[in-house]
């Protein structure tokens, strides 16, 4: 009797080493995922800081950069990004649009009216209201806005939201998804990303000075800036390709 309990405090001290070698990797393991994070929220707060804007990371599921139970230091790692356009934003998307309640060929050809609303239902002859234009701006960007809400994985503020979103607005959903200037966000290259807007500037193989105008107003936005200064009366066309 006496030898087979020594046995099973052996085993049991050796489950115990095992469970504690584990617990030792695990944390080996986790400690460069950890750093990362660390680095990622300094970057971001750095960028913050000199833009004179708040720090928050976004809502939702978080992991701690320490190893206890506090929400404090939680940093997302979902795609939680969770913003509505603002007024501000809309104002802007509404003042480079400009509204036109008879359907017309934009400069790419594409059948548009009201604030630059495109669709198979648009085409030569068609009248809106400015009730019908005013609803179809906030239904339009209400699809940008969803499609920056999920594409964007950084933790970003307000204006960078609105920046994006009439980016994504003007230049398409499949541009902003497949963009250098999304890829350098989500790795938190917050001033290198800011640069990128104004790459955006063609029509086909021609520079289109309105866009040079919004991505400049798009750019300052970004960078918690006023964008006013680039106001345009005329509409500008959305933008094709990114050239390099």
């Amino acid at each position: 009797m006496t030898y087979t309990t020594t046995i099973s405090l052996g085993n049991i001290m050796m489950s115990l080493s095992v469970l504690i070698a584990a617990a030792s990797v695990q944390r080996l393991l986790l400690r460069p995922c950890l750093m990362l994070l660390e680095e990622h929220n300094l970057l971001w707060e750095e960028y913050s800081k000199r833009h004179g804007m708040s720090y928050r990371v976004p809502r939702g599921r978080g992991f701690s950069r320490g190893y206890g139970s506090g929400s404090e230091n939680r940093v997302d790692l979902s795609a939680a990004c969770e913003f509505a356009y603002s007024a501000e934003g809309l104002a802007m998307t509404k003042s480079f649009e400009g509204c036109i309640l008879a359907a017309y060929q934009d400069a790419g050809g594409v059948w548009t009216i009201g604030y630059g609303h495109t669709g198979p239902e648009v085409h030569e002859g068609l009248v809106w209201t400015q009730e019908e234009a005013e609803a179809a701006i906030v239904d339009d960007c209400d699809v940008a806005a969803a499609c920056v809400n999920a594409a964007v994985t950084a933790p970003i503020v307000q204006c960078q939201f609105d920046a994006l979103t009439d980016f994504c607005f003007n230049c398409g959903r499949e541009n902003l998804l497949e963009s250098t200037l999304l890829k350098m966000l989500n790795r938190s290259e917050f001033i290198a990303a800011e640069a990128q807007f104004g790459l955006w500037v063609y029509v086909g193989d021609e520079v289109a000075d309105g866009l040079v105008r919004r991505r400049a107003a798009e750019a300052r936005m970004f960078g918690g800036q006023a964008w006013e200064c680039f106001e345009a009366g005329s509409k500008s066309a959305p933008a094709k390709t990114e050239q390099l």
